[in-house]
């Protein structure tokens, strides 16, 4: 049981659901010149947040100058780049390895311009090299990258911390594809709902709230075991899931189409997984008192950090 309880206190003590940072890139011939934001929640634990910047790289093209520096104001690392093609390119690409610096789940969207006509490439762990070009990429394209983009955001601790507790909530089957439908009927709600908000919650809240739901629905599988409301904790979850993924959406200026469906079958194909793997310890109350304690922490990490 203790590689269990390891396992979700680790994910608790390093999950972040909204982990963003952006960049604009300027070509002018065969000069790229590049302002990086990073968040400071994101970098204080780096010793030298000017290696951000080590993080990002062009192809063939050679880096001149580079500075950071913080701004207390705006919550954020800038950092400036000079780069230098050997001559003008029609596109070129992009590598961000910000999500080994950072978390797992981190995305990087980079805006580039040149001469009027612009472009985005969307950098995460499923697509760490992209090519910037300034025509729009193809319909399968954007499906393939943005369904991948999707699952690759459900593989983290965060979600896989919810997804522990879904399956080990579940005491049937049917009790399990009760449990995945809130969850994914919230996730999608609060994604679609999102945008139409006056006012867009704080990854510190929406974390916070999932750690306490999370820490709540431990609690029922520990001393309420025969409670009957288990689908409205895990709706709760997929509310919290869900607007950190529009706050995601609107970062990156993409539809939720692809991503979102991309996200709801890994999550659904995960929390079958787990359950099937949780099945030998239903009764057990070492999982769900590990599940207790990691909500715990993480609420507690998450008012500190």
């Amino acid at each position: 049981m203790k590689p269990l309880a390891f396992l979700l206190a680790a994910g608790a003590l390093n999950a972040h659901m909204v982990s963003v940072s952006t960049s604009e890139a300027r070509l002018e011939g065969s000069r790229l010149t590049l302002e990086l934001r990073m968040p400071l929640y994101e970098a204080q634990h780096l010793a030298q947040p000017a290696a951000l910047l080590d993080h990002m790289r062009f192809d063939d093209a050679k880096r001149l100058s580079a500075h950071c520096r913080e701004i207390p104001a705006d919550g954020a690392w800038r950092c400036d780049a000079v780069y230098e093609f050997p001559s003008p390119p029609d596109r070129f690409t992009v590598h961000s390895s910000l999500h080994s610096a950072t978390v797992p789940n981190h995305v990087h969207v980079l805006r580039a311009n040149r001469t009027g006509a612009t472009a985005q490439a969307v950098l995460d762990l499923a697509s760490p090299a992209v090519e910037v070009r300034f025509t729009p990429p193809g319909p399968i394209e954007i499906a393939v990258t943005r369904t991948a983009s999707g699952v690759a955001r459900t593989i983290t601790p965060a979600t896989l911390l919810f997804l522990a507790a879904l399956a080990l909530a579940a005491r049937s089957r049917k009790e399990l594809a009760a449990l995945v439908l809130a969850f994914a009927a919230g996730q999608t709600a609060a994604a679609l709902a999102s945008p139409r908000l006056p006012v867009e919650p704080t990854p510190v809240f929406l974390e916070s709230a999932a750690a306490l739901a999370t820490a709540y629905l431990a609690v029922e599988m520990i001393f309420l075991g025969h409670a009957g409301q288990r689908w409205l904790v895990v709706a709760i979850l997929g509310l919290a899931q869900g607007f950190g993924f529009a706050s995601f959406l609107r970062q990156t200026e993409r539809g939720a189409g692809w991503l979102l469906a991309g996200a709801l079958v890994a999550a659904a194909v995960l929390t079958i997984l787990l359950y099937l793997l949780s099945r030998p310890l239903l009764g057990n109350r070492i999982p769900p008192i590990a599940l207790l304690l990691a909500g715990l922490a993480w609420f507690v990490w998450r008012q500190f950090a």
